[in-house]
């Protein structure tokens, strides 16, 4: 009797020390699978700190403005030195000082752990009918290393999430075949519009040059022109493709819908009564 008191003794103490094994070990294998779940979330970036500063030329006229990035003294001084040359060149060319003579613009593009910075100068040459012309810096950034890095460090570093990106623009853009068969127009058809129409709702200014058989768009520093017959835009005096000629119908110029889309940056949609939408 007594030894089977002792071995149930045992059989019970065995018991609860699996008991016991099974728990820590639970225990352990969560605690792992925690950490991997840890390890594998995405690193959040913040976008850029930037703000902007005047630049004046001698007689104290700003001409434009150009940007500060909070945290990267080197890269700023830089940029800084940068403007600087910019605006000598502008006065070394046109002997003036003059408000005219450059103006500085810039955009920032944060891409996660990467950003880049482009400053644009705009050269308006005056003297001895010199051509004006456009310049552009573009600084790169790895804000992990908190440092500027080269264009082939970026473009490596953010191919990835460009790739997720236009997959997912893809998917969300994607026609369904029934509704392509329905008449349904996409950006990439050649569809005409009536340009004075759809950019004077822009906010653009349009007026017409008989003399070239061209229409000319403008708002605030920005100037297009599209020429009749011509499957090309002018931009700033720059000459870019188009995708279909501009065609005069009974005095009204018709361009591609993607003209708008495209090179004034508007969005283009079909409403459920067949009409073209841009704005």
């Amino acid at each position: 009797m007594r030894k089977v008191r002792t071995m149930a003794a045992l059989l019970i103490a065995v018991a609860l020390s699996l008991g016991s094994f099974s728990i820590v070990f639970a225990k352990e294998v969560a605690a792992d699978t925690t950490a991997e779940a840890k390890v594998a979330e995405p690193k959040v970036y913040e976008n850029l700190t930037v703000t902007e500063k005047s630049f004046y030329n001698l007689r104290y006229a700003e001409i434009g403005k150009y940007p500060v990035v909070s945290g990267y003294d080197d890269l700023n001084a830089k940029i800084f030195k940068d403007v600087e040359d910019a605006y000598a060149l502008a006065t070394d060319r046109t002997f003036t000082d003059t408000v005219n003579v450059l103006k500085i613009n810039y955009t920032v593009v944060n891409s996660g752990q990467f950003a880049k910075i482009e400053v644009t100068y705009k050269y308006e040459l005056t003297a001895l009918k010199m051509e004006n012309f456009d310049e552009v810096k573009t600084y790169y950034i790895d804000k992990e290393l908190k440092e500027e890095i080269t264009k082939e460090a970026y473009n490596t570093g953010i191919k990835p999430a460009e790739e997720t990106a236009e997959a997912e623009k893809a998917v969300e853009t994607a026609v369904p075949e029934e509704s392509a068969q329905a008449g349904e127009s996409t950006v990439e058809e050649p569809v005409l519009v009536p340009i004075r129409t759809h950019a004077e709702n822009l906010g653009y200014t349009v007026s017409w040059e008989g003399a070239t058989n061209s229409v000319i768009l403008t708002k605030d520093d920005a100037r297009f022109s599209v020429t009749v017959g011509k499957n090309e835009y002018l931009v700033d005096s720059q000459i870019a493709p188009l995708e279909e000629p501009p065609t005069n119908q009974n005095g009204t110029v018709y361009v591609p819908v993607s003209f708008f889309v495209k090179v004034l940056g508007a969005e283009y949609s079909v409403d459920t009564d067949g009409n073209i939408v841009i704005k």
